[in-house]
């Protein structure tokens, strides 16, 4: 069975470049795990990488990920799910972060990881104003809203990265490769370990 890991967090929390980080992970003698091996552009933008990960959407400095696709993707999304083989697809952003997606997923067959990168609202805030983007208060909110909503929704199954600690990107490398290795038959008590080791790092 295979998995589908998925980024959650704050407008300006810092998702991009968490997931930027953990898919462009080097290993101790500074080889790439993976790299990417191109960009389809149909039926939506997905990346490919050389180790067989699929990303929905595309990197870019704003608006990454999942939010790079149209409004109106999600069933686009779920109909090419359920005919991908792919073992391992991870996403990120707004688009697709909503507990109806997660539940079709699951519907599906498939695993569903959720990690939520957890960032204070006003350093969210001053992240998004550093990097350009301007947000209209309502829409902001509204997204705040959600996030807050879906961790409350899925925070039983949902694993805790402190956007603040520094070291987020390297642990969703270290759950991409647990998820890789164990697949969905044996990762999840090892992802429960993981749990434990990722907070008390980041608290410690």
């Amino acid at each position: 069975m295979s998995s589908l890991i998925y980024l959650i967090g704050y407008p300006g929390s810092g998702k991009s470049t968490v997931m930027a980080g953990a898919l462009g992970a080097t290993r101790r003698d500074g080889e790439p795990i993976r790299t990417i091996e191109r960009v389809e552009k149909q039926p939506f933008a997905h990346t490919i990488y050389t180790d067989g990960i699929i990303e929905l959407g595309r990197y870019r400095e704003v608006y990454s990920g999942t939010d790079t696709l149209s409004l109106g993707v999600q069933p686009k999304v779920l109909d090419w799910m359920g005919k991908s083989n792919a073992e391992v697809i991870v996403g990120e952003g707004d688009r697709l972060g909503n507990a109806k997606f997660f539940a079709a997923v699951e519907a599906q067959g498939r695993a569903v990881q959720v990690v939520y990168l957890k960032c204070a609202e006003l350093v969210a805030r001053h992240q998004a104003w550093d990097r350009g983007s301007r947000f209209n208060e309502a829409w902001l909110k509204g997204r705040i809203t959600k996030v807050n909503r879906l961790f409350e929704e899925w925070h039983s199954q949902m694993l805790l990265l402190h956007a603040e600690s520094g070291r987020a990107a390297q642990h969703l490398q270290s759950i991409i490769c647990d998820i890789q290795m164990f697949g969905t038959d044996g990762h999840w008590s090892n992802i429960m370990v993981r749990r434990d080791t990722i907070e008390e790092d980041e608290n410690g």
